[in-house]
């Protein structure tokens, strides 16, 4: 059944956190969440060093930290900042004698986040505990150690991280920055981004949007256990205002294998990012019609392709396109052609 929904802050509140869980790099989670937009180019994260008298480690931290005899524990503390947008606020305690020269050197004199010096490490992230109260500006906070493969624990941290940071950009730089701005909202939950691909097998995403107020998204999400699920999200707006109608349903594996099928015969995903100029070639120009969007996520890559319904879009993309509507049940709009 179809029902209006509302996406709430605390779903991103909370999407943030289990990221955080669940990644062995803070940093890199963050970098997936920060946009171009915020005058980051390319997107990445930089540690603001804020200078001060170092406190102690928290007890917690300096038992995991085990220092032996001739060891010494460093503080940094930085604000992690996308482009001039504050993130996260880290208080890091190190032991310098457990990095190399040059990982010392860069935690002393650079604005490179903790995680990415020391990244040649490939150090796994415990958390120790977490608060998810608010407290300030901070959205909730966390205290976790990194551990080398070896378990030698190098570091501990705390981390007090801001609304700003459940940013997530929709597409990565390489493509946000020509796909259309009326896709804003359409697809709220972004495929490139590892973990969304956790725990999946493959997932697929059309979107539409365009000259037709009425703008569609359909997902099929094929899980690890075997489970295929899917979502039909569709985005109306008239002089009333805008409504989000979703609903569910189920494909089978015969469903996925004909697309799949499709897919070859269309040449999708052969290149990344795909975007297709037509006949014409990249100096033409479109002036009306919808934009069909593809994606295809999967544990081992994101794929995205892109063309006009009415004047770039191959036959057998559009054949794809109206089978992907058939498979959730949907009705082939006009304008997608017909086979």
């Amino acid at each position: 059944m179809s029902v209006f929904v509302i996406l709430a802050a605390a779903g991103a509140v909370a999407g943030l956190r289990d990221e955080i869980l669940a990644a062995n790099s803070a940093t890199a989670v963050l970098e997936a969440h920060c946009p171009a937009e915020y005058g980051a180019t390319p997107p990445f994260i930089r540690a603001e060093q804020v200078k001060g008298e170092a406190p102690p480690p928290p007890p917690a931290i300096a038992a995991a930290l085990s220092i032996k005899t001739g060891e010494t524990v460093r503080h940094r503390h930085v604000r992690l900042k996308c482009g001039e947008t504050l993130y996260s606020e880290a208080h890091n305690w190190y032991v310098p004698e457990r990095l190399t020269a040059e990982m010392n050197a860069a935690l002393e004199g650079s604005d490179t986040p903790f995680g990415k010096v020391v990244a040649p490490l490939k150090p796994s992230r415990t958390t120790l505990a977490i608060d998810e109260k608010r407290r300030g500006k901070a959205i909730f906070t966390l205290s976790a150690v990194l551990k080398t493969a070896d378990g030698s624990t190098i570091a501990g941290v705390t981390e007090a991280y801001r609304k700003a940071a459940t940013t997530v950009p929709l597409m990565p730089p390489e493509i946000s920055s020509q796909i259309g701005r009326w896709r804003n909202g359409v697809a709220p939950t972004p495929l490139w981004i590892a973990s969304a691909r956790k725990g999946y097998r493959q997932r697929l995403r059309l979107v539409t949007y365009g000259i037709v107020r009425t703008r569609i998204a359909l997902s099929i999400d094929e899980r690890d256990d075997g489970r295929i699920t899917g979502t039909v999200v569709t985005h109306k707006s008239n002089s009333s205002g805008k409504a989000e109608e979703r609903c569910s349903f189920r494909a089978t594996r015969a469903d996925l294998d004909m697309l799949e099928t499709l897919a070859s015969k269309a040449r999708l995903w052969e290149i990344y990012p795909q975007f297709w100029l037509g006949d014409e070639g990249e100096d033409s120009i479109c002036l009306d019609g919808m934009e069909v969007e593809l994606e295809r996520a999967t544990p081992e890559a994101y794929r995205f392709s892109a063309a006009n319904a009415q004047c770039t879009a191959p036959r057998e993309y559009l054949a794809y396109a109206r089978a992907l509507f058939r498979v959730v049940g949907q009705t082939v709009p006009g304008w997608l052609g017909t086979d």
